[in-house]
């Protein structure tokens, strides 16, 4: 998280007196006592920091995000991240104008599509991911990464730009 106000709500979650997250940073360092990254920053920023988690994780760890377009992401993570890291291109339908802990909601993805983008090779992750989503109520949909950012960018983007536009 990039403020301790954040890391400090995240602590004070609780589960039958466990903390939720094992390890709370205000850098990358968390990574490097994970199986499962989830980068959930802009895409750039995401290329930015797959430079900096490649030294930091294990062989076995899967890296994916939730950011809205894929190739670019995915060309980065395939250039950077060391061999015996799997990066998966993910992307959730799901989302508010509301951000923070503070409006966690538990049911944010039942029921939502989740894209998920594999390169070769990556289909235990992929299948690993996609049970995990499914475990929270999302919908994994497999697509190539330059059919997912044609599919969003008509969709999504485009409209999204027409509304600014037009206000």
């Amino acid at each position: 998280a990039r403020r301790q106000e954040t890391l400090d709500q995240a602590a004070a979650l609780r589960a039958d007196d466990r903390p939720v997250f094992d390890h709370l940073a205000r850098d990358l360092s968390a990574a490097a006592h994970a199986d499962l990254v989830v980068l959930c920053t802009p895409v750039q920023t995401e290329i930015e920091q797959l430079a900096a988690l490649a030294p930091l994780l294990a062989p076995g760890a899967v890296v994916t995000d939730v950011g809205s377009t894929k190739r670019m992401v995915m060309n980065a993570a395939a250039t950077v991240l060391p061999a015996g890291v799997c990066f998966v291109g993910g992307h959730p339908m799901a989302g508010s104008d509301r951000a923070g802990l503070a409006h966690a909601r538990a049911d944010l993805y039942r029921g939502a599509t989740w894209a998920l983008c594999l390169p070769a090779g990556a289909e235990d992750a992929g299948a690993r991911l996609a049970a995990l989503l499914e475990r929270l109520g999302a919908r994994p949909l497999l697509l190539d990464p330059d059919t997912h950012d044609a599919v969003v960018a008509l969709t999504s983007h485009l409209p999204h730009v027409i509304a600014c536009a037009l206000a």
